[in-house]
């Protein structure tokens, strides 16, 4: 299983980015608390696997 490095940020408004390169295409996703990031990247996730 390959590991997934996510790369997180906190803008000025609050909203938390997360993005990772080490996936083909690469992915991000952002949210406005640090669990709806993490469901998000799991749904960009799933769209490139597609």
């Amino acid at each position: 299983m390959k590991k997934v490095e996510i790369y997180v940020e906190k803008a000025e408004d609050g909203t938390y980015w997360g993005s990772s390169q080490n996936i083909p295409g690469g992915i991000s996703a952002f949210g406005n608390s640090l669990d709806e990031l993490k469901q998000n990247l799991k749904i960009a996730f799933q769209d490139i696997k597609k």
